[in-house]
């Protein structure tokens, strides 16, 4: 799906579209319970790095309430730094723990 949107595929980018304002709105309901500084997404979609991650910063501004609104852009957006191994990671950080 991804690599048709990045060719203009109309049903391709429609979708993505969707999934962008899906994961705001998940990641909207965090920021107005936790108020984090920061949001990293971890697994295999952060591969796409900045092609799905601004659409989700950008539907995330417009998800917000007014109050969180005005410090949007401070909430930082971001791929974990282990892609989709974050998971094996820890489950093996947690074996030897």
């Amino acid at each position: 799906m991804f690599a048709s949107a990045q060719e203009g595929n109309e049903a391709s980018i429609h979708v993505l579209r969707r999934y962008t304002q899906y994961i705001a709105a998940g990641l909207a309901n965090m920021v107005h319970t936790f108020n984090p500084e920061g949001i990293v997404i971890g697994g295999a979609i952060t591969r796409q790095g900045d092609f799905l991650l601004n659409p989700v910063r950008e539907s995330l501004s417009r998800q917000l309430l007014l109050v969180f609104r005005e410090r949007a852009r401070e909430i930082e957006v971001v791929s974990a730094s282990l892609g989709d191994n974050g998971g094996v990671v820890g489950a093996v950080a947690g074996y030897f723990i």
